[in-house]
């Protein structure tokens, strides 16, 4: 809303050059002439707030819902602003539902009747809100979609992708350029049941599965790792990625882990429920440079299985820059890879 200034005086150029000026009688001071849109758009402004939030159903602080614009109650610009300002914090825990096929990014995705198309419409859609505590549940119809770009969500609370964890292959997560999954910022975020895959990369990019940045928390659940010309995972500058399976590899790539400058890859290594320790299996020729390439950072490897190691080329470790690999004393040959693993400047596997 613009300023109207006082009538009759020259246009304000500098904030609050042109004040308005009180009248004084008894000095003879006349007091500034309002023009009729200072107080005709001021009032439109004002309810146009308090009609908002009536028409959209937000509460007050008394818990009740706001009322439309009426002059028998002179705190309704108050309950509006109380109301709009909560209507970002999450009261109860919410499912999104994305389905290429049949959805609309018009639509509210909050029903399978009414989903969204594409899968970043859902994470765009609820990183407007505070979690308030409350964990979000965003569910993925079988299908391929672009990739995703995942990053700060206000409040405490978990969101959850759901794709098709008994078939991973069924939700495919695409990258064109760059990683499928790209996590920056600071929430928690899980995935269970997609195919991850990139299929180029680009200067200043790198092509991945799965990207976690910075303060980034990610765990993976049931995952196929498809194609990647970098790396499968990567964690880099302190990004955090948890793998508790299972795991299926389905496409080659220079690395399956890269973690760097404070990353970490950390596999479960407790069997409890729902957190079981991932299971491995390589179903496709992997010829990677490294299965598990490190320069600083910290990974803890555990898996309850491994199968078709033997598809696998290349180092089973390169670990550099004080980095540091525990897989519980599984020995120097547990990872996949045809040829020894070798360890420089500090770096530790054990």
């Amino acid at each position: 809303m613009k300023y109207n200034q006082p009538y009759g005086l020259s246009e304000e150029t500098t904030l609050y050059s042109v004040p308005y000026i009180n009248g004084n009688p008894s000095t003879g001071t006349m007091g500034s002439i309002p023009p009729g849109a200072s107080i005709e758009h001021d009032q439109r402004e004002i309810v146009a707030v308090i009609q908002w939030a009536y028409d959209h159903g937000y509460y007050d602080y008394a818990a009740q819902l706001c009322q439309a614009p009426s002059s028998g109650d002179l705190t309704q610009l108050l309950k509006a602003i109380y109301g709009i300002s909560n209507s970002r914090l999450l009261q109860a825990p919410r499912d999104y539902y994305v389905n290429y096929a049949t959805g609309n990014d018009a639509n509210d995705g909050l029903s399978a009747d009414k989903p969204f198309k594409n899968i970043q419409t859902a994470q765009n859609t609820l990183a407007r809100y505070n979690l308030n505590g409350f964990n979000v549940t965003v569910h993925v119809a079988p299908g391929t979609y672009g990739s995703l770009w995942v990053g700060s969500i206000g409040g405490a609370g978990t969101i959850s992708y759901i794709g098709s964890p008994g078939t991973p292959s069924q939700t495919v997560l695409v990258a064109q350029v760059g990683p499928a999954i790209g996590a920056v910022g600071s929430a928690a975020y899980n995935f269970d049941g997609f195919k991850l895959q990139s299929n180029a990369s680009a200067p200043g990019t790198v092509s991945c599965g799965l990207w976690a940045w910075g303060t980034a928390t990610v765990q993976l659940f049931a995952v196929d790792f498809g194609p990647a010309i970098d790396a499968h995972m990567v964690a880099v500058n302190g990004g955090y990625i948890g793998c508790f399976g299972p795991f299926t590899v389905s496409g080659t790539s220079k690395a399956h882990m890269n973690i760097a400058s404070g990353g970490r890859i950390l596999c479960q290594t407790l069997s409890t429920p729902g957190y079981p320790v991932p299971t491995l299996n390589i179903i496709a020729a992997v010829n990677a440079i490294e299965w598990l390439a490190m320069y600083g950072g910290a990974s803890t490897i555990r898996y309850s299985s491994i199968i078709g190691a033997g598809n696998v080329t290349g180092r089973k470790f390169n670990i550099n820059l004080n980095g540091f690999a525990e897989t519980g004393g599984a020995g120097v040959n547990f990872l996949p890879g045809n040829a020894a693993g070798i360890t420089a400047t500090g770096g530790q596997y054990i």
